[in-house]
Parts: structure tokens; C-alpha cells; sequence
């Protein structure tokens, strides 16, 4: 692998590829493939004209099952298309979520984004992280095998908004499954940053991150930095 010799700024900006003391690439990408089949896709595939300053920033996780039912892997398809700064992994990934976050710079902000038990392993990720996250969304969270310390979620996050699907009946069956499964319901109330209750079921994520509150901006608008009359 071909040494370089850097200037120390941009060692600094680009610490998400090379290792500064040996001033060398060590990947084009750190997560290697599963950002997508480019390594180089967080510079818009082009290497030599594009720098990434904010780094691998828009982390989503989907829950159980959404490998084959695409429920968050489908949002975040179209969201990777306008934010190549983003990654997809699923709920029993947290080991190289994990990786991942406390591979990147200080300096780059973090956002996690689970949905169903992806939202529990966003928060234990947030927990065990080297440094507070920037920013953490769970959407509808669920698990059942372990305590949630809300109060201690919330201290390893900038910023904390929670959403509680309140739509459908408790027998509609992403509902009916969420329950089973250990469903945080109202538990966040209190702790999160911003508490959402949704007239949606479990299972619509994409209704749910565009859920607005009482004074509260949706999930993807305070992701993406919009105001409510964007």
C-alpha cells in the first residue's frame, strides 16, 4: 500500500481514511462493503474531487426481520441516495456499530436511528460508545430481555427523540409482535428530548419518522436540520 505524505489539516480532515501516524490509506472506506458496493460512495465515488468532512454521520438499525421485510432498509435506500454519508445495519449488529462509531473521528458527529429492537441496539450502542452521540432516534423501540435505564440513555446523547406508535389496535400485527416483544411504549416519556406519540402502527416507519408532536419537529426533520415550515 502506497505511502503519502499529508499536511497536518487535512491528516485532521481525513482521519476517517488514513492513519495519521503512519501517513498512510488504510481503506477507502472503514466499514469496508457495507456502506454499499463503492467504498468511495461518502465522496460521491469521486475520491480525488471530494472530501467527506462530517464522515459516516446517518447511522440506521433496522429491528428483527428486516433483512427480508426491508421495513427500514427500504427508508434508508432512498435516504442513502441524498446522504452517501449514511449506514445501514440491523438490530443484532451491534458489535460493528459499535466498531464503527468509536472508529471515527471526535469531531464527527453521530446519529443513530433504530426502529423496533434496531431502536433498543441504537441505545445500548449510545451507552457503551467511547463518546456521547450527537443525535439518537428511536422509532417505536422494543426489547424484552434486558432494563431500560431511560436516564442513563439519555446522558450518552446530545440529543434524544423517542416515538411512541400509539395507532391501530393492540391486535393489528406489527402492533401484536411489538407487544410480545417488549414494546418501550411510554417509558421514554420524561427522558427523551423529545417525546412523540404517533397515530401509527408498529411497523410504519416511515409515518413514524414523520410524526410531529406538540412543539416537537419530526424525526427527520431534526435529523436533516429542517424547521416545521420546510
Amino acid at each position: 500500500m502506497m505511502k503519502h505524505t499529508f499536511a497536518a489539516v487535512f491528516v485532521l480532515s481525513a482521519l476517517t481514511f488514513c492513519h495519521s501516524a503512519q501517513a498512510r490509506f488504510l481503506q477507502s472506506d472503514p466499514i469496508g462493503l457495507k456502506g454499499g458496493p463503492s467504498t468511495y460512495a461518502a465522496v460521491s465515488n469521486s475520491p480525488l474531487m471530494r472530501i467527506d468532512p462530517l464522515g459516516l454521520r446517518d447511522i440506521f438499525i433496522g429491528g428483527a426481520g428486516d433483512s427480508s421485510s426491508q421495513i427500514v432498509g427500504s427508508y434508508y435506500a432512498q435516504y442513502h441516495q441524498s446522504h452517501p454519508d449514511s449506514n445501514y445495519f440491523t438490530w443484532d449488529q451491534q458489535d460493528q456499530i459499535l466498531a464503527l462509531v468509536n472508529s471515527l473521528n471526535k469531531n464527527e458527529p453521530i446519529n443513530l436511528i433504530g426502529h423496533s429492537y434496531g431502536g433498543d441496539t441504537a441505545a445500548r450502542v449510545a451507552q457503551k460508545a467511547c463518546r456521547q452521540v450527537d443525535m439518537l432516534i428511536t422509532i417505536d423501540p422494543v426489547s424484552r430481555f434486558h432494563g431500560h435505564d431511560y436516564a442513563d440513555i439519555a446522558a450518552h446523547a446530545k440529543l434524544w427523540v423517542d416515538v411512541n406508535g400509539t395507532g391501530g389496535s393492540a391486535f393489528q400485527i406489527s402492533n401484536f409482535i411489538a407487544g410480545l416483544g417488549g414494546a418501550w411504549n411510554s417509558g421514554p416519556q420524561g427522558f427523551a428530548t423529545s417525546y412523540i406519540g404517533a397515530d401509527n402502527v408498529h411497523a410504519d416507519f416511515n409515518g413514524m419518522m414523520n410524526a410531529v408532536g406538540p412543539g416537537a419537529r419530526s424525526p427527520i426533520q431534526v435529523l436533516t436540520g429542517q424547521t416545521n415550515d420546510q
